[in-house]
């Protein structure tokens, strides 16, 4: 007997920090300022910081504003002692909002849905390019050095929170806030793709209704119940889905306007049957936002997916061991 359950979370929050790149300053909401601000005393009142650098091409940076005043970029240079990066036009920067700066188009899994291309809106790169094995990045205002980031050949253990030794290909650095009674944002951490600031301290947790059932003998019917009550989004991370009752399923879901996320593994042992491309490829027509990984993506941390789970409408979560096929079920 195989024993599997369905989480209903009456409350689960989670918080965690993002670079939030504002392709028109103006159009920060005050909620978004707001989210930035929470936790910072009334009075501070430091300066714009880097959030954010991309050593590895695509190159680029963040630039974050916690002072509670806009500023103006131009009054302030990236460099990386031998190029800069510079604002010849007036580019406000709101209160609690951050830019992103990039030399081409992001990857997908740097996951930058907004930001600004090098030669546009007066942004300038004079011989700025940073080296995979080693370089320092600093922000600088009236030759004053205001936040800087030192990584590989150049990192020599200086100030905390000012590098790092070695940043892996396909990562960025990323700058996270002092937990505690700091104020600033400070120290810097790889970010990987896939991966979260989140901590346990940041989890807050409640009581939850917990049904559990097994396998073969619930025939799934609780997971087709599960699917069947959402009302907004399913998400679902699966190694192998075939079953076509939970195609039925989720085709319904769609029907009725239901947003539906599927990240199934590419490469099964095996490979990826006939039953499941025919699934999968019958969803995508009708809608649903499909997603495979495949060991050759290149990703070794996400060679394979093996999870089996959803998460309907983000308060109701279905967790197995067994792939959802007909032999499973």
């Amino acid at each position: 007997m195989r024993i599997t359950t369905i989480f209903a979370l009456t409350a689960v929050c989670i918080l965690s920090f993002a670079c939030i790149p504002f392709d028109n300053p103006d159009s920060a909401s005050e909620e978004g300022l707001q989210s930035v601000r929470n936790g910072m005393p009334d009075d501070y009142f430091g300066d714009v910081s880097l959030a954010m650098v991309s050593p590895y091409a695509p190159e680029g940076f963040t630039i974050l504003n916690l002072n509670r005043k806009d500023k103006d970029l131009r009054d302030y240079v990236v460099t990386d002692g031998e190029g800069t990066v510079t604002f010849s036009e007036p580019f406000i920067l709101r209160s609690g909002g951050a830019v992103t700066i990039m030399s081409e188009p992001p990857e997908p899994w740097m996951e930058i849905d907004s930001y600004f291309l090098y030669g546009q809106n007066g942004i300038t790169a004079k011989k700025f390019s940073l080296a995979d094995a080693g370089d320092d990045v600093h922000l600088m205002k009236d030759g004053e050095i205001l936040d800087s980031f030192v990584w590989g050949t150049k990192y020599d253990g200086g100030g905390p929170g000012q590098g790092m030794e070695k940043l892996p290909k396909k990562t960025v650095a990323m700058k996270y806030k002092y937990r505690g009674t700091g104020t600033r944002w400070d120290g810097w951490y790889v970010y990987a793709p896939g991966m979260t600031m989140t901590t346990s301290r940041e989890v807050s947790t409640s009581d939850a209704l917990v049904t559990p059932f097994s396998f073969p003998e619930s025939d799934g019917s609780e997971i087709v119940h599960a699917l069947q009550q959402a009302e907004r989004r399913v998400d679902i991370s699966i190694y192998t889905l075939s079953h076509p009752r939970i195609q039925s399923v989720l085709a319904h879901l769609l029907d009725r306007g239901v947003q539906v996320r599927i990240l199934a593994e590419g490469s099964p042992a095996g490979g990826i049957g006939s039953d499941e491309i025919g699934v999968l490829t019958s969803l995508a027509r009708k809608g649903a936002d499909i997603h495979l990984i495949k060991s050759s993506d290149g990703y070794k941390r996400y060679a394979f997916v093996h999870s089996k789970y959803a998460i309907i409408d983000s308060s109701r979560t279905i967790i197995t061991s067994e792939n959802w096929t007909a032999g499973s079920f």
